[in-house]
């Protein structure tokens, strides 16, 4: 057991470690114009459709078989690199403001702690059981702070206290997004899902969805996961006709102007499906 100076100055050290890293995040976050709301609860929807879109017609995490809900994990680790622009640790996961981080995913924030990862910033993210609920938090694991028993993998838990005492949240049971297709009407779902190749589900989902703000992940879900599956929503001089028909897909990046006409706002990472009458009109 550590004695009480030793201890005062671990907790000390891993404080400012857990805030120079929140920090860090608070700070990429402000550059993207987002909250940590929005993009966490948008990175956790994505990395689980990416998953379910390798399937046909799945819209909740239980049905996916074992192997990939723990992709899901991965998935969403190397999301929480990518979307914050950060490279990977030396030892760790990733590398935020100087620290190396360990980047957990729990379904039922239930997080696994290695043997590797002790005295080492932890980004814990997951959902309550149900689903409905996303909480992401920063913790500093110690051997005489986890529960002694481990599970086959040496993997440790956290305890009760410990998450009540000694994780710092920076997001907690905050609604998690739905699957963009699981909220849908039931006959329009089918129409979309039951064509037959990934680019005409694409168009039904425009002709069937307009007028409203649909994430990346539906566009991805929609598409099969093909690789650049965006590319299939735009015109190019590779295309003799246009991908979607009579409809047009507008983003903060393709179509800024067209939304400013239509008086349009979207949310990070969200595209708008229109007729091309009404960009027309909007002149």
């Amino acid at each position: 057991m550590l004695d009480e100076t030793k201890s005062a100055k671990r907790d000390s050290d891993d404080f400012r470690a857990i805030v120079e890293v929140r920090n860090e995040i608070d700070a990429r976050l402000r550059k993207q114009s987002t909250t940590r709301e929005a993009f966490f609860g948008g990175l956790i929807r994505r990395a689980i459709d990416e998953v379910l879109s390798l399937g046909e017609k799945r819209f909740s995490i239980e049905q996916l078989e074992s192997p990939e809900k723990t992709y899901v994990g991965t998935r969403v680790e190397m999301l929480v690199r990518d979307e914050l622009d950060v490279g990977r640790g030396s030892r760790a996961d990733a590398q935020i403001a100087g620290h190396e981080v360990d980047i957990k995913w729990s379904k039922s924030l239930s997080w696994m702690i290695g043997p590797e990862n002790l005295g080492t910033v932890c980004l814990g993210i997951g959902t309550d059981k149900s689903g409905e609920l996303f909480s992401v938090g920063l913790f500093v694991p110690h051997r005489d702070l986890v529960r002694p028993g481990s599970n086959r993998d040496q993997k440790l838990s956290l305890s009760t206290s410990f998450y009540r005492e000694r994780v710092e949240w920076i997001a907690q049971r905050l609604p998690t997004p739905p699957n963009f297709f699981a909220a849908l009407d039931a006959e329009v779902r089918e129409d979309i899902l039951s064509q037959s190749s990934a680019q005409s589900r694409l168009r039904r989902l425009a002709e069937l969805v307009p007028n409203v703000p649909i994430p990346r992940s539906a566009i991805e879900f929609a598409s099969l996961n093909k690789d650049d599956p965006l590319r299939r929503v735009r015109k190019d001089a590779a295309r003799r006709t246009p991908p979607l028909g009579d409809m047009v897909c507008l983003s903060e990046r393709y179509g800024k102007e067209a939304l400013e006409k239509l008086g349009v706002t979207l949310p990070p990472g969200h595209f708008y499906f229109v007729h091309k009458s009404r960009i027309d009109g909007s002149k």
